[in-house]
């Protein structure tokens, strides 16, 4: 009840009245990102709309709604208060913003090639090519060099460089490619057998 007390007390008379007052819910206070990034191949459900643990974020659209082709797209999320007795409910609209996916590969391995070579002449499967194919393997050992593999759908997924282990071997220079083979070095016989090298003098 409230209570009137009149100015001109002398001439008017108190008044008490019953008043009845309509509490309605609230707007809760919270945080949400009101722009997201995707990649291609992403779903709803794939996304954080918000890190505040007060009350409940969904996607008005099933979780397993693809974002997408790449560019800007509004999708709606909704917000359920923990104290959904007291406050309101709230939807809003969320940018999402969908970009290129990384793809995954399976990187070469077990590449092999010889002193002096260049890497044009080390062929790498499907997708990829060396990044300098003039470079030259000047030194025996492993070395690791920079290769570009080029996804199949450039549209919707990057290209990548990636670093591989090249095993660089010293080339044989005594023996041709020929077990039993015989050549000559410095006044001697050189014969080849089965990978084992014997120098035998000439005679004169």
């Amino acid at each position: 009840s409230v209570l009137f007390i009149p100015t001109d007390a002398k001439n008017y008379q108190t008044v008490r009245a019953a008043i009845t007052v309509t509490v309605v819910k609230a707007n809760a206070t919270h945080t949400y990102f009101n722009s997201i990034y995707a990649v291609y191949g992403d779903t709803l459900g794939d996304l954080v709309i918000s890190t505040d643990e007060e009350g409940e974020w969904n996607w008005e659209d099933d979780p397993s709604t693809p974002v997408g082709e790449l560019g800007e797209h509004i999708f709606k999320a909704i917000y359920t208060p923990e104290d959904s007795k007291n406050y309101n409910s709230e939807t809003v609209e969320i940018v999402v913003t969908v970009g290129k996916a990384v793809p995954e590969i399976t990187e070469p391995d077990g590449l092999t090639a010889k002193v002096g070579q260049t890497l044009a002449e080390e062929q790498l499967p499907a997708g990829w090519a060396w990044q300098d194919a003039a470079q030259a393997l000047t030194q025996a050992g492993e070395t690791e060099v920079t290769a570009v593999y080029t996804p199949e759908d450039v549209q919707h997924y990057e290209t990548r460089e990636v670093l591989l282990t090249v095993l660089v071997e010293e080339e044989n220079r005594g023996c041709g490619s020929s077990a039993g083979a015989v050549g000559f070095l410095a006044g001697a016989a050189v014969l080849c057998a089965a990978g084992t090298v014997i120098l035998r003098k000439k005679r004169d």
